[in-house]
């Protein structure tokens, strides 16, 4: 039987391949430790991104020529296991974003939203967050 992760990694890309524009994925029932495959970085479609209760994907062995999500303006983040590098990483790969929304995202200690092209507003932010650059 196939593990789970690999299911879902074979789920995101066929997602990806049918041109997706919105996704809503939370990981039911917990651990939140639930790694989030890289293959969503692959959904090139989407506009808007909400995810909730993953470990999200180290991108530092991920090649910087990665389009990740060139037409994303809406992301949601809750409940993620996500380091600053990850979120510099997504914030960089989504040129024309426009809302964000962080949730008790414990690892995340601050946010820079200096990158070029990027014109989002936090919405919703973690009190122990500090957002540099606003």
């Amino acid at each position: 039987m196939e593990s789970f992760s690999g299911l879902l990694a074979r789920w995101l890309q066929t997602l990806a391949v049918k041109g997706v524009q919105h996704l809503v994925l939370v990981n039911r029932p917990w651990p939140l430790n639930t790694d989030l495959p890289a293959t969503f970085f692959g959904m090139a479609t989407l506009t808007s991104l909400f995810l909730g209760f993953w470990q999200f994907p180290d991108t530092a062995g991920l090649p910087r020529a990665v389009a990740a999500f060139p037409h994303l303006e809406e992301l949601g983040l809750s409940f993620m296991g996500i380091e600053n590098r990850d979120m510099d990483f997504v914030l960089a790969k989504s040129p024309v974003l426009r809302s964000l929304c962080l949730q008790a995202n414990v690892l995340l200690r601050r946010l820079s939203l200096l990158q070029a092209g990027t014109r989002a507003s936090p919405t919703t932010m973690a009190s122990s967050v500090k957002i540099l650059g606003l």
